[in-house]
């Protein structure tokens, strides 16, 4: 199953975190969501911004036609997006983002579960990727916001001294 925009899994093991398969050293996303260029923020931004009044028109007309206007904006937002650190590495289901607002609008159960927040995790045990024959113990994670993502990468990074430094050009 894919991954989601709003909902992902990662495996936090001793000094690491696996992302899609990928590993990483606790942190090190993070840090690499930091370093994003402020040029790249700011086109976030102005997409963003043409976002809104597109979804405030859907939340009050909730017509087809604000779900189209809306999902192309949001589409346009998500094309940036997905280029990101940990976005890019994981296995999105990109069909469902860029016709989101169009499913929401026709299943109202599903609209009210996308705004319910909430994390589960436990421990499974793992090879280890980047070694044959080892295993490890790992904490599966889920996330429905990138920023829990951040914080519990960012503090786990903290507590195994590994502390953000901005990448000198």
């Amino acid at each position: 199953m894919a991954d989601s925009f709003d909902c992902f899994s990662v495996l936090f093991g001793k000094g690491e975190v696996f992302v899609n398969g990928k590993t990483f050293p606790l942190g090190q996303c993070t840090t690499d969501i930091l370093n994003i260029d402020g040029e790249v923020l700011a086109e976030l931004d102005r997409r963003i911004e043409k976002l809104m009044p597109a979804v405030q028109s859907l939340l009050q007309e909730k017509t087809d036609s604000a779900a189209r206007s809306a999902q192309e904006q949001l589409s346009a937002v998500w094309d940036l997006i997905f280029s990101f650190p940990v976005y890019r590495d994981l296995n999105m289901d990109t069909w469902t983002a860029n016709n989101l607002f169009p499913l929401l609008l026709s299943d109202p159960e599903k609209w009210a579960e996308v705004q319910e927040a909430g994390t589960e995790n436990r421990f499974v045990p793992m090879a280890y990727p980047t070694e044959r024959g080892k295993a490890l113990l790992a904490e599966q994670v889920q996330f429905s916001y990138l920023t829990h993502f951040l914080y519990t990468d960012f503090y786990r990074g903290l507590m195994v001294g590994n502390a953000p430094r901005r990448v000198q050009i």
